[in-house]
C-alpha cells in the first residue's frame, strides 16, 4: 500500500525537508495541462522549503542535470514553457521508440524518482491516471502520491467506475455503454430525448 501521507508527516514532524520529483509532461493530450501542474506544484513545494524539482517523465534529463536534480533553483516558469515546446514533437518520438522497442521513461527518470523520498505526481490523461506508472513504481520501491495502480486504472475507465460503484450501492446517474459505429436511434429507444444527456467518449488502445 502507498501510505505517502504517512510518510510526508513524518518528515514534517521531523522538521526535515524532502527531497522530491514532480512528474508531468508524458505523452496524453494533457501533456501541457500537466506541466502547468507541475510548474505549480513545485513552485509550493520550493516556498515550503523542500527540495523539488519538475521532471518530464518522457523526456527525462541529461546525465549532466542528475547531480544537481534536486538542488536546482531552475526558472520553474521557463522550464514549463521550454517543455511545452516539444509537445509538437511528441507523437514521433512515441512512433519512434515504439518501433525501437524503447522505455517509455525518459532518460534519469526512474533513477530520480528512485533518489527521491517522494514523488508528485503531475500526470494528467493516459499513461499517467491509468495505472500503468504507478504498477511501475509498486514493483520499483517508488513512493508516490495518489491512489495505487488497480484503483488509478479502474477510475480511468468511466464503464468499470461506474460498474464498480453500481455494486457497491454508490447512488450514480445512469449510465448505457455502446461501442463504436454504433447507429444513434438505437441509443434513442434506450433514452428519451427530454432528458439531458452527457456523452463520454472511450478510447481504447
Amino acid at each position: 500500500m502507498n501510505n505517502y501521507v504517512d510518510i510526508a508527516e513524518k518528515f514534517r514532524d521531523k522538521g526535515e525537508i524532502m527531497r522530491i520529483v514532480v512528474l508531468a509532461g508524458g505523452t496524453s493530450t494533457e501533456r501541457d495541462v500537466s506541466l502547468v501542474t507541475g510548474y505549480r506544484v513545485c513552485e509550493s513545494l520550493r516556498r515550503n522549503g523542500h527540495e523539488a524539482n519538475m521532471l518530464d517523465i518522457f523526456l527525462g534529463v541529461d546525465d549532466s542535470e542528475v547531480k544537481t536534480f534536486f538542488t536546482e533553483k531552475n526558472d520553474l516558469g521557463e522550464l514549463s514553457d521550454n517543455l511545452k515546446k516539444k509537445t509538437a514533437d511528441i507523437p514521433a518520438e512515441v512512433k519512434r521508440r515504439t518501433e525501437a522497442r524503447e522505455s517509455f521513461f525518459g532518460r534519469n527518470v526512474l533513477e530520480l524518482c528512485k533518489e527521491a523520498d517522494m514523488v508528485f505526481m503531475g500526470l494528467h490523461g493516459s499513461n499517467g491516471e491509468d495505472g500503468k506508472v504507478q504498477a511501475t513504481f509498486d514493483l520499483l520501491g517508488i513512493r508516490y502520491t495518489g491512489t495505487d495502480y488497480l484503483s488509478s486504472a479502474i477510475s480511468m475507465s468511466k464503464e468499470l467506475a461506474k460498474r464498480f460503484l453500481y455494486q457497491r450501492e454508490f447512488l450514480c446517474l445512469r449510465a448505457l455503454h455502446y461501442i463504436k459505429d454504433i447507429r444513434l436511434s438505437m441509443f434513442h429507444s434506450h433514452v428519451l430525448l427530454s432528458l439531458v444527456v452527457v456523452v463520454q467518449a472511450l478510447v481504447f488502445r
